[in-house]
Formats: C-alpha cells, structure tokens, sequence
C-alpha cells in the first residue's frame, strides 16, 4: 500500500456503472455522463478495483499511472465536473468515501416486515393511485380500441357490476387514510350512472383528488361543467387521430378555463402530421399519448424509440437510480379494480386477489411480498439487462410489454 502514491476517489453521488467490458461514471448532481472507453485500458483496471470493492469509493494508484496522459486526461474530467478526484497519499490510509449500494433494510420476506405491513393496513401506504373502471354496457367502443387501456388509462368493456355500494365505501375510506394520491374513474358516459354519482360523492367527502377518464365527445358539455366546479375533480378526454380540426379546436377553447387534459392518441407518421400542421401544441391543456397497434412498430421507432440523447438527457437523482434497481417507476403503487371485484397491480398480468373476499391491505402485500412483476419489473429481468445505461432508462413501459420489445432505444440495435 505504500507504493501508491496517490489516491483516486469517486463522489458519494456518483455512480460506476459496468457491462460488456465498458465504465460509465453518472454523477446524479449534475447528471454528468462520462464514457470511461474513451480513456484506454489503463483506467480499466483502475475502475475494475474501484467497481468491486464495497469498502471505501476510492483506489491507490502508482506513480507510473500518473504518467499515462489518457489517465491524466481522465482524472481532468472526474475533476472538472465535480465527480471525484485525486489526492497525495500521505498517510498510507484511503480516504473513507461512501459507495453508493442499494441496501435493502425491510425485506417483504422477512416476518417482521409482513407483520408491519398487515397491522393497521400500513401496505396500503404503498399506493398511490388506484384506478376504477364502471359498468358501461352498450357503450358504443370501437373494436379497434378495446384493448387500449392495457397502454393507458382508457374505458374498455366490463362486466355487470357485482361490488356493493358498501364495499366501495370501504375501499374509498381506506384509501383516504392511506392518502392515496389519486383516483382514477372511468366511467366511458357520465349520463345516468348511480355508481358513478356515488363515487363521486365519496371522493368529495374523503377529500381525494379525482381523474374522470372520458373518449372524446361521449359526454354532454354541460354535465362536464358542472363537475368541474369541484376544484379535486380533473377530467381527461381520449382523443383518438385523426379528428375534425375545427370541430376539436372549439371543444379544447370551450373548455380553456376549466380542468381538462386533452390526450390526442396518435398511431402512425399521419397523426404528427395533424398535429404539427394544426399547432395544437399552443394549448397548454393539450398532452400527446402514442398507441401500438400491433402493426406500427415502424411509428414507434421513428418517433417513440429512445436514442443516447435522450437518455443522458434525463435527470436522475441518486434516488432515482436505487428505485430503479429494485422497483418499476412506471407501474409500482397503482391498482385497477373492476366491477367483478378483481384486482390487477397491472392489467398486463393476472389479477392479484378480488376484493369481495379479501382485504384490500392482503391484496396489495401479496404484490410487495412476490417482489417480482408488475411492482418489481425492472430493466434486469429483460433484453435490457447487460445494457450499462439500464438503470439510467426509464422503467418499463406498458408499451413495451403489450409489444413484448423491452428495448425501444437505438443502444443495443
């Protein structure tokens, strides 16, 4: 150890990440990415140390190494953006520099942590949306679109309504202690529909903030109006391209004033067209969701698909990249409750209990306990596993489940 002459350290915020013989330092301060590659083999070894060591974030180098200007190169670039750096060995002892591990403290396997989860329903501290679909026979859905709300929020066909009036009780007074978030309804018409008045009423009385989830035009305006004169009530409407300009031009300035997010659904190279012919991004109430058909594959890769760009782009704190080692940004703590009283983490995957016959809290801590999908489907468990930059990505999308492509970026093409 007394040969070192100098010692090499990383920054507590800064991550090594390592696959297929590549480095990447990601420092989550100032989201700095540094291709370690482009400095030779001798800042290999060097981080080869560093990587595998679970002490202290720092390695001893020797004077020779110093002599090495692609090394020298790269100790400028740790330095100038604040990653890390290099000091004399004085002292013959390594500075002591946090690594940043992923220490998982409650385990859901561990008795302790279930018996924590289960008494007073503390589980349901996990949510933090849940999502109600409503009775909505002879609602007139496309065939096309049936199958959309495995993509994004959107109403689909159900069954006849089995859950009591009392059991939605329940589950909204649950839901207001844990303090949920949000709620989600989808309703697919708001004309004479109890359940959906009386879900309504209780989103009102426990004070929870309310999304109603409506395809576009199968609504009455002034219905709309009158529920959002309630301030926790927001409403979006599902826009499937192309439409009338004029026609949905109107409708958006109409309601201008009011909660509304307009979710213009857009398919193929046609739809970018409409909506970059038309300016409809001029409205700030105006959100864009793409949709796989099954067919245009083509239309995400040119328009959805990730490039190195954006994902360096991305911001991610040191907090972000822990979550995204052990748990789905996308999906974890959100549930879907149907009529029948089935329960889904996702509705992409089976359903994990019917709330007719179990606890709400059972339910969502049987999802916590199996520590695996939907909650804890992460980049590790698909194609995107040996990638370096899997946990600087987004989680996985239901987009790319529904099209079983867990690679949507042009990294490992």
């Amino acid at each position: 150890m007394e040969n070192y002459t100098h010692w090499f350290y990383l920054e507590s915020y800064t991550f090594l990440f390592y696959s297929k013989n590549q480095y990447v330092i990601y420092n989550t301060l100032n989201s700095t990415y540094i291709d370690c590659s482009l400095y030779g083999k001798t800042i290999n070894t060097v981080l080869s140390i560093l990587h595998n060591t679970n002490k202290t974030y720092c390695v001893g180098i020797y004077e020779y190494q110093l002599r090495d200007s692609q090394f020298t190169e790269f100790i400028k670039k740790i330095r100038n953006t604040f990653s890390g750096d290099i000091i004399k060995n004085i002292r013959g002892i390594p500075p002591f520099i946090s690594k940043p591990i992923l220490r998982i403290l409650h385990h859901p396997n561990n008795p302790k942590t279930k018996e924590y989860n289960l008494l007073g329903e503390n589980a349901l501290f996990h949510l933090h949306e849940v999502t109600f679909y409503l009775e909505n026979q002879g609602f007139d859905l496309n065939p096309m679109y049936k199958d959309c709300y495995k993509q994004f929020l959107y109403p689909t066909y159900t069954e006849k309504q089995k859950l009591s009036h009392a059991k939605y009780l329940e589950i909204i007074e649950q839901l207001s202690i844990c303090q949920i978030d949000k709620i989600n309804i989808i309703p697919a018409t708001i004309e004479k529909k109890e359940l959906f008045s009386y879900l309504l009423s209780l989103s009102r009385q426990y004070s929870i903030k309310t999304q109603i989830i409506l395809p576009y035009k199968k609504y009455n305006k002034e219905d709309l109006k009158q529920l959002l004169i309630n301030p926790q009530f927001s409403i979006m409407i599902m826009v499937h391209l192309p439409v009338d300009y004029e026609e949905l031009n109107s409708y958006i300035n109409l309601f201008n004033e009011y909660n509304i997010t307009w979710s213009l659904i857009a398919s193929n190279k046609n739809d970018v067209i409409f909506l970059s012919k038309n300016n409809l991004g001029k409205f700030t109430n105006v959100d864009y969701i793409p949709w796989y058909t099954g067919d245009n594959m083509d239309f995400f890769k040119e328009y959805i698909y990730n490039d190195f760009k954006d994902i360096i782009e991305q911001k991610n704190t040191k907090q972000h990249i822990f979550r995204k080692q052990i748990l789905n940004d996308n999906l974890f703590g959100k549930l879907t409750i149907f009529l029948t009283g089935e329960v889904y983490s996702n509705v992409n995957f089976p359903t994990i209990g019917n709330i007719q016959d179990q606890k709400l809290s059972e339910i969502v801590y049987s999802e916590i306990e199996n520590y695996f999908k939907p909650w804890f489907f992460t980049r590790d468990y698909v194609s995107c596993k040996n990638c370096v930059n899997k946990y600087l990505c987004p989680s996985i999308s239901n987009y790319e489940i529904v099209a079983n492509e867990y690679n949507m970026c042009y990294l490992n093409q």
